[in-house]
């Protein structure tokens, strides 16, 4: 038995992590990892000290905009059709053809 794992452990190829130079062990990677994630998490996206003041006209600009995207009407569905006859008011499995 050990004759065999000797003679398949010497065919076997070195790791694919041996062709990367550059590569970071895990336990740094996982420092670094935390360390932008408290970074992340530490930053204020609006500062306390910047208040934002719009005028009059971009109101109403910002109100004529909202206002003009509009929802469907709730009836505009389509009538189903009969896929056999074409006509509306029922289906294929009960047209009456």
């Amino acid at each position: 038995m050990k004759e065999v794992f000797d003679r398949y452990s010497t065919r076997t190829p070195e790791p694919l992590t041996a062709q990367f130079s550059g590569r970071v062990d895990k336990e740094t990677a996982v420092k670094t990892h935390e360390e932008k994630q408290g970074q992340r998490i530490s930053t204020q996206l609006f500062p306390a000290s910047i208040i934002f003041v719009s005028s009059g006209a971009e109101q109403e600009v910002l109100q004529q905009a909202s206002c003009s995207f509009q929802q469907p009407a709730s009836g505009s569905r389509a009538v189903r059709k009969c896929s056999k006859c074409k006509r509306p008011g029922h289906t294929r499995r009960k047209c009456p053809e």
